[in-house]
């Protein structure tokens, strides 16, 4: 009798605890259970032109979605191609990512992936190296590094890039050198 006592006390103990730590949760049978579905902000599809809620249940599946469409689809080349096919502006994008941590990690994930996509790309020239280079700056840390320390030796040895000039002297004649026969005076 005493041990059933003493259980029922360390059971209701873990609930108040539970309770007292995130009062949003909800104990059933001493099992902690978290809200189901928690509408955090709204957005505009541009697919269906309708403004629709984004829950916790929808953050969860569009980081699903997006890490599978990036390491799945061999065409995945840029984060915007997966947000035009969901109808997410870029802005709404970019400030989703800024304020929850769960899709921040989901997109890094899918940089990841298409950086090393865009690399493979650049290795076997199915890219275009010009423009693609540039490029993985956004999409590679390491890409970022190398161009830092690019940037950073050049200067160092005064090579900046632009316009220059390079002046070429006359240098008198040489018997060693024959001088150079034109049409007109011969």
């Amino acid at each position: 009798m005493e041990c059933k006592a003493i259980t029922k006390k360390v059971a209701m103990t873990k609930k108040k605890e539970a309770s007292k730590s995130n009062p949003s949760t909800e104990i059933v049978q001493n099992a902690v259970y978290k809200p189901k579905t928690m509408q955090l902000d709204t957005f505009i599809n541009y697919k269906t032109m309708l403004q629709e809620p984004l829950t916790t249940t929808n953050l969860e599946r569009l980081c699903r979605d997006l890490t599978a469409w990036a390491m799945g689809d061999e065409n995945a080349l840029k984060v915007t191609q997966f947000l035009e096919g969901r109808g997410i502006n870029q802005r709404t994008w970019t400030r989703w990512v800024a304020k929850y941590e769960i899709l921040a990690e989901a997109n890094d994930f899918a940089m990841m992936c298409i950086g090393t996509r865009r690399e493979i790309g650049l290795i076997t020239r199915k890219l275009d190296s010009q423009s693609t280079t540039v490029s993985m700056l956004l999409y590679d840390p390491q890409w970022r590094d190398i161009f830092a320390m690019k940037a950073k030796l050049m200067a160092q040895e005064g090579l900046q890039s632009g316009q220059r000039i390079v002046v070429l002297e006359k240098f008198p004649n040489s018997d060693l050198v024959p001088i150079r026969k034109t049409e007109e005076g011969g």
